[in-house]
C-alpha cells in the first residue's frame, strides 16, 4: 500500500566490526602519540602543582610573622593575635552551626519517623549512689 517492497532487506552488516584500516607502522605512531601526549598532560599537571604548592608556601612566609622578634605592644603583635583569635572564633562558630544543624535534622528524621525516638529514662543519681555504697559495704562485709 505505501509502495514497499517486499523484499526483506539484510539488515546485519557482516563486517568485521574490530577491523580498523591501519597498517602496523600507523598503529604504532598512533599509540605513540596518543601515549606522548597523555604523557605531557601528566607532567604539566604535575608541574602545576608544584607551582601552586611553592605559591602556597611562599604566602605561608609572607603571611607569617616571627613572634620572637616582635615586641610585648607592638601593633603587629596584636594584629596578628586578632586575627589569630578571629579564625578560632570563626572555627568554633562554625562547629557550633554544624552541631546545631545536625542536632535539627535528628529531631526532624525523629519527628518524620526515619529514626526511632531517642528514650532516656531519668536516672535518680542519688539513689543509684546510695545503692552502690550499699554494694560496697556488703562485698566489704564478706571479705572481712
Amino acid at each position: 500500500t505505501f509502495n514497499l517492497s517486499r523484499t526483506l532487506d539484510d539488515l546485519d552488516d557482516h563486517t568485521d566490526p574490530f577491523h580498523i584500516p591501519f597498517t602496523l607502522d600507523q598503529a604504532i605512531r598512533l599509540i605513540q602519540r596518543n601515549e606522548r601526549g597523555r604523557a605531557g598532560i601528566q607532567k604539566a599537571m604535575m608541574i602545576a602543582n608544584w607551582r601552586r604548592e611553592a605559591e602556597r608556601r611562599e604566602k605561608r612566609l609572607t603571611e607569617g610573622v616571627d613572634f620572637a622578634d616582635l615586641e610585648d605592644d607592638s601593633e603587629e603583635l596584636l594584629a596578628a593575635q586578632r586575627a589569630a583569635v578571629s579564625k578560632i572564633a570563626a572555627s568554633w562558630k562554625r562547629k557550633a552551626a554544624i552541631r546545631c544543624v545536625q542536632r535539627m535534622k535528628q529531631e526532624e528524621y525523629i519527628f518524620l519517623g526515619m529514626l526511632p525516638p531517642v528514650e532516656k529514662p531519668p536516672v535518680d543519681q542519688i539513689a543509684l549512689a546510695e545503692e552502690i555504697r550499699v554494694q560496697r559495704r556488703q562485698s566489704q562485709i564478706e571479705a572481712s
